[in-house]
């Protein structure tokens, strides 16, 4: 499977302010959009550049498919079961990632269309505001 970083989209439109950040995985229903490593530091790059784009006025971050957002990809984390330091370190990232999106200098709006499960419910409860089509879905474990 080709690296997950290089399957995220970014769509900018200057003429109305809005810079519109849509992970499109592309993979089908096996693989909805994880929170790996990889898609951690695309998202929190985007975020930084966005904090400093004047054209931008807003950020939402949206999905296609059949998901928003799957949470931690646990094929990863299974991957370093035994690495309690790399565990940590993904852990730390995801909270380092939340945090700048609940800091942002600008709104940052979850579109959400699918399922939005485990982080990835996270995701959508640290944006500004989160908007669900008829077809949004949110669980947690446990």
């Amino acid at each position: 499977r080709p690296p997950m970083s290089s399957l995220i989209v970014f769509f900018f439109q200057a003429e109305d302010g809005i810079r519109d950040a849509q992970e499109s995985r592309g993979l089908g229903d096996v693989y909805k959009r994880q929170l790996s490593s990889p898609m951690m530091t695309d998202l929190q790059n985007e975020l930084n550049l966005l904090a400093e784009c004047p054209e931008s006025r807003v950020v939402v971050i949206a999905g296609t498919g059949p998901a928003f957002c799957a949470g931690h990809d646990l094929r990863e984390v299974r991957e370093h079961l035994q690495e309690y330091e790399w565990q940590e370190a993904l852990f730390e990232q995801c909270s380092a990632l939340m945090t700048s999106i609940a800091y942002h200098p600008k709104p940052v709006i979850a579109q959400v269309h699918g399922m939005a499960t485990a982080a990835g419910c996270q995701l959508v409860a640290t944006c500004d505001l989160a908007i669900g089509s008829s077809q949004a879905k949110f669980a947690t474990p446990g």
